[in-house]
């Protein structure tokens, strides 16, 4: 029972985190940001900066905002993308068999990369 009791412990450890610090969006570049209409559906899509360009790619359940800090970061010196996959975030859900690579793709010919 102790057993027990250490693991349940243990997990609502895991579970705590440092509180949120805001996000201050208070950037001196412009970013641009739209939809990219795609079979059944809209991929949202935002860009900042000018350079080279490096795609920020989300995973699991999260959106472009995972993103934020690196994004006003990094487009002091590149040209950075970023966009929600289907389901997530601004983008809307799927509406029939989809590839993330296939939407990758057509993230980089809408923006000309």
């Amino acid at each position: 029972m102790k057993k027990l009791a250490i693991v349940f412990y243990l997990l609502a450890l895991i579970g705590i985190k440092p509180p949120a610090q805001k996000y201050n969006n208070s950037s001196s570049f412009k970013s641009d940001s739209g939809y990219i209409f795609i079979d059944g559906g809209k991929l949202f899509y935002e860009t900042a900066g000018d350079g080279e360009y490096i795609v920020l790619l989300h995973d699991g359940m999260v959106s472009h905002e995972i993103w934020d800090t690196q994004f006003d970061l990094l487009a002091k010196k590149y040209r950075i993308v970023r966009y929600d996959r289907r389901a997530y975030g601004k983008s809307s859900d799927p509406q029939a068999n989809y590839s993330h690579i296939e939407d990758l793709n057509r993230v980089f010919k809408q923006l000309k990369i």
